[in-house]
């Protein structure tokens, strides 16, 4: 659950596809794209509220989250990417996709809940 929080991702993809032996497997899980594409509309309408993004799904952008938990606050940098930017970088490292995971429903209640996404590759280098 950190890929998604890894500037220059690409290259540690590389790096495993380099390392890994042929068939060997990756497993990864990252956060779902979901989670910095937009917001939940405003409580007006309880856990029903709409889903809302304003943005480019498909674009790569920087995101600044500012968070107060427990008296301390945070500030994260994070970069919005869509799953083929994934995709992409793990066929050009070599890895065949053999499964995706979505899994769980998102608590809107709790906004430090994020959505997983689970990626069971293979490498098919020798």
């Amino acid at each position: 659950m950190s890929l998604q929080d890894i500037e220059g991702f690409e290259q540690v993809v590389m790096e495993a596809g380099r390392v890994l032996t042929r068939q060997g497997y990756f497993v990864l899980a990252i956060t779902h794209p979901l989670n910095t594409a937009g917001t939940f509309a405003p409580a007006r309408m309880g856990r029903d509220r709409p889903f809302v993004i304003r943005e480019s799904w498909f674009e790569r952008r920087v995101l600044i989250r500012e968070a107060d938990r427990n008296g301390y606050s945070m500030t994260f940098e994070l970069e919005h990417r869509p799953l083929q930017v994934y995709t992409d970088a793990l066929a050009t490292a070599g890895f065949l996709i053999e499964r995706i995971q979505e899994v769980g429903e998102p608590d809107h209640e709790d906004k430090w809940s994020r959505i997983p996404l689970f990626l069971h590759v293979r490498a098919l280098r020798p």
